[in-house]
């Protein structure tokens, strides 16, 4: 998939961000509120892998135009009907502010 934005250089108002300043600052302390969000454009995609009828392993990618990478992988383990674990795990480098983040969660649903 991708998205593009035709307003030249200014932020997407329609992709905006709710991204924290610090993704919008560089090494040296100055903010560029342009740089922070989507920018005119992005592609993302992502697979989804079964491996057994019981675990199914996803992967999401994604670029933009102010350089933000984005990685997001899980495991959905289904061990009993209507009972999912998730482990997920998302990696973001900010080429801007030249920082990374990784964040993850474990998930438990129980469907009654």
């Amino acid at each position: 998939m991708g998205g593009w934005n035709t307003d030249g250089d200014n932020l997407n108002k329609y992709a905006g961000t709710n991204q924290d300043v610090s993704a919008c600052t560089a090494p040296n302390g100055t903010v560029n509120a342009a740089k922070c969000g989507w920018g005119d454009w992005a592609v993302w995609g992502g697979v989804g892998v079964p491996v057994n009828e019981k675990l199914k392993w996803n992967v999401q990618l994604a670029y933009t135009d102010s350089k933000i990478f984005e990685a997001t992988t899980n495991l959905k383990f289904n061990p009993v009907k209507d009972l999912l674990i998730e482990p997920e795990l998302t990696y973001v480098h900010y080429d801007y502010a030249k920082d990374d983040t990784v964040s993850g969660i474990l998930r438990f649903e129980r469907n009654f």
